[in-house]
């Protein structure tokens, strides 16, 4: 597995952990950055007016931006790692 996949592997579990519940700051942003992904996507396939299309963009930017900030926490690793072992590394669940 490459370093790219290995990121969007973590980014997946702690977005699970947040599904479940889970309030780590890391946990949250890489909800954010998933679900706001799926909005572009979902825009793009219902081929919704392109002002539409570049706000969700502008959000999945906005998201990921969150994603690097939060990173930069102290305490924010172990944070993440607590939660993805307390969630049961359950990953992400589309559309929930």
């Amino acid at each position: 597995m490459d370093q790219q996949e290995e990121i969007m592997q973590m980014i997946n579990l702690l977005a699970g952990a947040a599904q479940a519940g889970a309030q780590g700051v890391l946990a949250r942003a890489a909800l954010n950055l998933m679900q706001a992904s799926e909005a572009v996507v979902k825009a793009r396939k219902l081929q919704m007016s392109d002002e539409f299309q570049q706000a969700a963009m502008d959000q999945l930017l906005a998201a990921r931006q969150a994603l690097f900030q939060a990173l930069e926490l102290p305490e924010a690793m172990s944070e993440a790692r607590q939660d993805v072992i307390d969630n049961g590394q359950q990953p992400y669940q589309s559309g929930q």
